[in-house]
């Protein structure tokens, strides 16, 4: 407080000033850096948890696709319905295949596992099912790829192997499309978690400081104020003592500022009038001793 003290006020004003500022400031970069995080966590949620579990999501439903029109081709005995499953099941391959490469852009490292594994599911069950499509179509005379075997036994091996290999390709290909969903949702969910964190801490972040500014505000304030009335209040004492002719008061300079050059000028104020009545008194005593001394002498002439 002394090295204070010794400061001109519009020095003090201006350090006090730029405290509030600077908390203000301070304030502002903490609340824009933590409403960064949030907009981070949402954007993460927004443009990759969201966009992933949309395609998986599609590429489940292309999955599921081909499983329905793998059976109806091998249920189905004409070669028309066949080969309207067969396109079908084309189509859900390209579908799955180019959602899959929008996967693939957009996946991060955490997830590199899941997907092998997903891949590794989906060409085991394209090799069961371009087996069964093969099978079925033997049997239904479109190709003659197994002259020793008839239609029926064509047919029934198809089921066997559309039971035997391809459910169980199936059910795997979608337990690891089921893996990679839930992976993103618990991804999602953590960010949700994260984001609201980051809000509760941007809050009381925010509340402390808006406190903290506000009291130091008012301590400056206080501060400021007292340390300018305070010498201004004893300044005018002592002027008003010098108007009630008062110029015996002792003045003591208690301040280096612009109120204590005021009070060093009202100190030399008082010493000056203080030699001036001096002066005065010293005059006028020193005329009433020569007064006194012409009349003495003015008697001694009469009495002569």
């Amino acid at each position: 407080m002394t090295m204070f003290a010794k400061m001109k006020v519009r020095t003090r004003l201006g350090l006090g000033f730029a405290a509030v500022i600077g908390l203000l400031l301070t304030l502002t970069l903490l609340s824009f850096t933590r409403m960064t995080a949030i907009r981070d966590n949402l954007d993460e949620i927004a443009e990759h948890h969201m966009v992933v579990i949309g395609n998986v999501s599609e590429m489940r439903e292309a999955v599921q696709t081909i499983a329905i029109s793998v059976r109806n081709h091998v249920l189905l005995a004409d070669a028309d319905g066949m080969a309207a499953e067969t396109k079908r099941i084309d189509a859900a391959r390209a579908y799955y295949a180019e959602t899959e490469k929008n996967l693939m852009t957009i996946a991060g490292e955490a997830d590199s596992g899941l997907l092998l594994k997903l891949e590794q599911t989906r060409v085991a069950d394209q090799n069961a099912v371009d087996k069964v499509l093969q099978l079925a179509a033997s049997s239904s005379g479109e190709t003659v790829q197994s002259p020793q075997k008839n239609a029926i036994d064509n047919k029934v091996e198809a089921i066997n192997v559309l039971l035997a290999e391809v459910q169980p390709a199936q059910t795997e290909w979608l337990r690891s499309l089921n893996a990679v969903l839930s992976a993103q949702e618990k991804q999602a969910e953590d960010a949700v978690v994260e984001a609201h964190a980051t809000y509760a801490n941007a809050r009381l972040l925010v509340i402390s400081m808006s406190a903290a500014a506000l009291l130091l505000g008012i301590f400056i304030a206080w501060y400021l104020t007292r340390s300018v009335v305070i010498p201004l209040h004893a300044a005018q004492g002592i002027a008003q003592r010098i108007a009630e002719r008062d110029l015996t008061q002792s003045i003591e300079i208690r301040t280096h500022d612009e109120t204590g050059d005021l009070t060093q000028a009202l100190k030399i104020m008082k010493e000056n009038l203080a030699s001036i009545v001096n002066e005065v008194r010293t005059g006028t005593e020193s005329i009433n001793t020569a007064a006194q001394e012409i009349a003495a002498g003015v008697g001694d002439l009469s009495s002569r």
